[in-house]
Order: structure tokens, then C-alpha cells, then sequence
């Protein structure tokens, strides 16, 4: 590749160079003709050719995973939802609990440790514009307030379990619940309440 670039460079150079010491008449010279040939049909595509040259062989970055599985603290391995909070916290919902990543060590949160988490199964996640982070569980809709860190578990107007399949947060702050069996529901985050 670079042995085509430089050799393109060198002849162009050199017809430049030609044409400015040896050519007396520009327009009838054939090698100026060529050159301004070459400078409108192929230049551009050259230009074109090193910048993405360039742009592939210096914008690369060194990316690597990580994987975690249960045997790092994970409580299953089955992950339905991934959100990260104010605090830069990674949580991860699976059938099996919530699991707060701080980059290090994985907490596991249930409904046996947990007060507030009326279910286990997390099913989706949002966060709202005050920071509060929301689940959708297999009984209802589940609140976390990072800064009193506690749970708590929202139902649809003391009628029972809710399962939640998926959760979006609009620009009102209005957390819409696609429920089993395509049930919609709208939740305001701001007065609390379905």
C-alpha cells in the first residue's frame, strides 16, 4: 500500500516538477496536460486513499472484555437488563436478582436480602431524571434510591402482581410498562402513582 503511495507521489512531483522548469508553453505541452489530468481525475481519490489509510492504522484503540460469570459473583448467568447509575455503578438484572457492579465486586439483591424487592426476576430497567433507578420485575415495578439505597416495590393499584416484560422513561419523566399480555401502563414518576 505504501509503496503505491509514495510511488504515486513521486511521479506526480515529477511532472510538477517538469512542467515548472522545462515547459514554456503550458497549453500545449502534453505533460502538463497529464498533469492537470491526473491532478482533476485521480488526486482527489489519493487524498481520499491516505486519509482512510491513515485514519484506519492510527484510530484503532485498544479495546478489551471482560467476562463475569456466576463464579465472580454473578447471580445467574442469564442477564435481561444493563443500566449504570449516578455513582458509575453497574446494575445488571437477571431471573435470579439484581447485581450492583462497582467495577470490582458484584452485591447481589433479592427478594430474601432485600426489603422493598418484591421479586427476584428483573425482566428491564430505566433511569429517571432524578436519579432513582426503576426495574421491571415479575411482580410489579420495582424503585432503587441510590442515595437512601433502599428498594421499593410499586403495584398497579393494590391489584396484585404486574409482570413487567419492558420499561421506558420519557421526556415528562413518565415511565410507560409493557405488562404480560400487552397491557400498557403509564406510571409518573413525579406524583408517584399509576
Amino acid at each position: 500500500i505504501f509503496k503505491v503511495a509514495f510511488s504515486s507521489i513521486f511521479f506526480i512531483d515529477y511532472i510538477s516538477f517538469f512542467k515548472f522548469v522545462w515547459c514554456r508553453d503550458v497549453s500545449k505541452c502534453w505533460t502538463c496536460r497529464l498533469y492537470q489530468q491526473l491532478q482533476r481525475k485521480y488526486l482527489k481519490y489519493f487524498y481520499l486513499f491516505l486519509f482512510l489509510t491513515a485514519y484506519s492504522v492510527f484510530g484503532q484503540s485498544d479495546i478489551r472484555f471482560t467476562n463475569y460469570a456466576i463464579a465472580d459473583g454473578l447471580s445467574q448467568s442469564f442477564v435481561t437488563t444493563v443500566i449504570e447509575d449516578q455513582q458509575h455503578s453497574i446494575w445488571v438484572g437477571t431471573q435470579e436478582g439484581l447485581n450492583q457492579f462497582n467495577g470490582q465486586n458484584f452485591q447481589v439483591y433479592n427478594r430474601e436480602n432485600s426489603k422493598g424487592l418484591a421479586s427476584s426476576y428483573i425482566t428491564s430497567s430505566a433511569k429517571s431524571k432524578n436519579g432513582l433507578l426503576w426495574f421491571g420485575s415479575a411482580n410489579g415495578l420495582v424503585s432503587f434510591n441510590p442515595v437512601t439505597e433502599k428498594f421499593k416495590t410499586h403495584f398497579l393499584n393494590n391489584r396484585g402482581a404486574l409482570f413487567i416484560e419492558h420499561l421506558v422513561i420519557d421526556h415528562q419523566d413518565k415511565l410507560w410498562l409493557l405488562a404480560q399480555g400487552n397491557q400498557l401502563y403509564c406510571f409518573d414518576v413525579k406524583k408517584n402513582k399509576f
